[in-house]
């Protein structure tokens, strides 16, 4: 992977061939350097673009983004422990095999913890990134390392490393409760003949209600659905439930959601510049 900006260069080079994560590495070089100088509070906006190895197999996948970034010369940290800090955040991060292989499923954007930098080099190192899954726990860790570019500090680039679950998908399915009411003959005890009304000469008949349940995941293979995650395949969106019996009295009818996780994990090293946002009058 390669940017490269009015003084920023950023790389970022791995392999798929290796049956594990395999040697990787990121690394961003400047041409000049310069706080800023203004109001002290700024924002960049540039790209993001990654490489994605897994534990346990070989690939790789490609990942495009966005980057977002906040630098305040002063200090934007409530506790006022950090003078001089930056934030950020990584998104709209879309991925592809090595083989161009495009749709499987975008990634949840990285966040870019808040950290010092140095205001003499306008270097930062060991800042935390972190990602979440679905349900807002974290999904991956690491570290965010960058530098402030330009006479006037109109870039900043970095690199980020971040380790965790390869991929998690979520299957909604619906879960329907159904009432069935059938008529069984009532025999009559002495003819072992269906028994007949005396009066009205319609039969006697005894009513049996019953009540059930069908869920989308019923007739689904569970394992098969592990499988394909695992396979970095994209899992079905919606399992409808398919076993209730005609003509059924529907009680309830609900949605659920059940979420697959990789058996194995991801690391992905990334690198992004961003531009100097220019507040418009």
């Amino acid at each position: 992977m390669f940017i490269q900006s009015d003084y920023l260069e950023a790389t970022g080079a791995a392999s798929g061939q290796w049956i594990d994560f395999g040697y990787a590495g990121a690394n961003i070089n400047r041409e000049s350097f310069n706080l800023p100088g203004g109001v002290g509070e700024y924002i960049y906006r540039g790209n993001y673009a990654a490489t994605r190895t897994f534990s346990d197999r070989g690939g790789i996948e490609i990942v495009s983004g966005d980057a977002f970034l906040r630098l305040d010369v002063l200090d934007f940290d409530p506790s006022g422990e950090l003078q001089g800090a930056i934030d950020g955040t990584i998104f709209n991060r879309e991925r592809e095999g090595s083989a161009g292989t495009l749709g499987l499923g975008d990634l949840p954007p990285i966040i870019l913890a808040v950290t010092s930098f140095n205001t003499e080099t306008g270097v930062w190192e060991g800042g935390s990134a972190t990602t979440s899954d679905l349900i807002g726990d974290v999904r991956g860790s690491g570290i965010h390392d960058g530098m402030i570019a330009g006479p006037n500090g109109e870039e900043m680039g970095g690199y980020t490393i971040v380790t965790g679950a390869a991929d998690i998908q979520r299957v909604t399915y619906q879960v329907v409760r159904y009432r069935t009411t059938t008529t069984i003959p009532v025999l009559d005890p002495l003819t072992g003949q269906p028994a007949v009304d005396p009066i009205s000469g319609d039969p006697i008949v005894s009513v049996i209600t019953t009540t059930g349940t069908s869920s989308g995941l019923d007739d689904v293979d569970l394992q098969g659905l592990q499988n394909l995650i695992n396979a970095r395949g994209n899992l079905p969106d919606f399992l409808p439930a398919t076993g209730v019996p005609a003509g059924a009295e529907i009680i309830d009818n609900s949605t659920l959601f059940r979420d697959f996780t990789t058996e194995y994990d991801a690391r992905e090293i990334g690198i992004f510049i961003g531009d100097q946002v220019i507040p418009t009058p």
